[in-house]
C-alpha cells in the first residue's frame, strides 16, 4: 500500500558536545528554534544523536551546505513516499539511493550498522 505524500525530510547529526548545543545551532541555521525530540541514529556502527529537518523552509542544497559546515560525511534524505538516499557532501560520491525507510523490531535494526531510533515511540527504524 502506498503511504500518503508526506514532506520531505532530512535526517542529519550535528555532533556538537551536546543535544542543547545542536538544537542550537540546529535553530540558527532553520531561524526558529527547534524543539524536536533528537533521534538516536547509528551510522556505520557509531551511535550518536541525530536530528529530523521537514523540507519546508530550507533547500536540499541549503541543508548539505549546514551538513559540510557541521563536517558530516553525508545526510540521509526522504521523499514524499519515504524512499532514501545517502546525500554526500563531496561532489564525487554525490547520492545513493538505499531503499525506503521501514520500521522494524529492534532485534533487526541492531543487526544493521544504520538504524534510527525514536526515544518516544521506542519504534526503530532501517532502510532496505
Amino acid at each position: 500500500m502506498r503511504q500518503p505524500n508526506l514532506v520531505p525530510i532530512i535526517i542529519l547529526e550535528v555532533n556538537s558536545p551536546s543535544i542543547a548545543q545542536d538544537k542550537a545551532i540546529i535553530s540558527e541555521f532553520l531561524g526558529y528554534e527547534y524543539t524536536s525530540t533528537a533521534m538516536v541514529g547509528s551510522y556505520k556502527g557509531v551511535q550518536n544523536p541525530s536530528y529530523i529537518i521537514e523540507l519546508t523552509h530550507k533547500t536540499i542544497k541549503d541543508v548539505l551546505s549546514f551538513a559540510i559546515v557541521n563536517n558530516q560525511e553525508s545526510i540521509l534524505y526522504l521523499d514524499n513516499e519515504r524512499r532514501a538516499s545517502l546525500m554526500f557532501t563531496d561532489v564525487e560520491n554525490g547520492l545513493l539511493d538505499i531503499g525506503t525507510l521501514k520500521a522494524v523490531h529492534k532485534d533487526i535494526a541492531l543487526e544493521s550498522d544504520n538504524w534510527t531510533l525514536n526515544p518516544n515511540t521506542n519504534q526503530y527504524y532501517i532502510t532496505q
